[in-house]
């Protein structure tokens, strides 16, 4: 199994733990981490999350981003293909950012996409027959069982 986590994902653990959905989504995700290596699955980072972590002005959050997202065993660069595969999405209505977390994890191979922004969730399974990789929430996917 190839999973690529967008930023939301990493960000997770930063937010406010007291909110139900969010502690979920966090111990999914840390499910996630957990399990990933035992199963023998490949984790799937990109440029775009090394920008948007660079972006990030909380010192501490860009740390704990890096080191996990550091851990992918693959690590993909927006290039000319994978620019425009999100300039296709953009035009579907993703946003640029969005859009270009699907192209990466669509050039990577992902088999799935890990995100808790309800709005590209909404968006993926809007146009998920247009899309080559299954976007799911990480408590969604843990409920299914992993069984992607």
């Amino acid at each position: 199994m190839r999973v690529y986590l967008d930023k939301c994902c990493y960000n997770r653990p930063f937010d406010d733990q007291n909110q139900a959905r969010i502690h979920f989504e966090t111990e999914a995700i840390a499910t996630f981490f957990d399990l990933y290596k035992f199963q023998g699955w490949t984790l799937i980072s990109s440029e775009v999350i090394d920008l948007e972590t660079d972006d990030d002005s909380n010192v501490e959050r860009q740390e704990a981003v890096r080191l996990y997202s550091d851990s992918a065993q693959e690590y993909i660069y927006v290039d000319e293909r994978i620019g425009g595969r999100a300039a296709e999405l953009e035009n579907l209505g993703f946003k640029a950012r969005d859009a270009l977390h699907v192209a990466c994890a669509e050039g990577a191979h992902a088999t799935v996409l890990l995100t808790t922004d309800d709005q590209l969730l909404k968006k993926a399974n809007k146009h998920k027959a247009l899309l080559r990789v299954q976007v799911e929430n990480p408590i969604t996917w843990i409920e299914r069982g992993l069984q992607i």
